[in-house]
C-alpha cells in the first residue's frame, strides 16, 4: 500500500466507494497513518463532525463483517482505547 493513500482512494481501491457518503470531505483526505492516530485515540486534526462520521464508518465496516478500515494488514492494538 502507498504510504501516502488517502482513506478515500483505500475505500475505492478496495471496491467500497459507496461507503464515502458515509465520511466528510476532511475525513476522505485523511492518511493510513492519521487513520491509525484516531484509532489510538488521538484526534489527528478532525473535529466532532469527521469524529462522527468515522465512527460511523467504522461501525458500518465492523456490521458488514469488513475489516475496520480499508488497509487490510492495519489491525486495532490488543488493548483498545474504552472511550472508541
Amino acid at each position: 500500500m502507498k504510504e501516502k493513500e488517502t482513506l478515500g482512494q483505500a475505500l475505492d481501491n478496495e471496491g467500497s466507494s459507496d461507503q464515502k457518503s458515509l465520511c466528510t470531505n476532511r475525513l476522505l483526505n485523511l492518511t493510513k497513518m492519521d487513520c491509525i492516530e484516531l484509532l489510538h485515540g488521538h484526534d489527528a486534526g478532525i473535529n466532532i463532525e469527521d469524529k462522527a462520521a468515522f465512527n460511523t464508518l467504522c461501525k458500518h465496516r465492523v456490521n458488514k463483517t469488513q475489516p475496520v478500515l480499508p488497509w487490510h494488514e492495519l489491525k486495532l492494538d490488543e488493548k483498545v482505547d474504552p472511550n472508541w
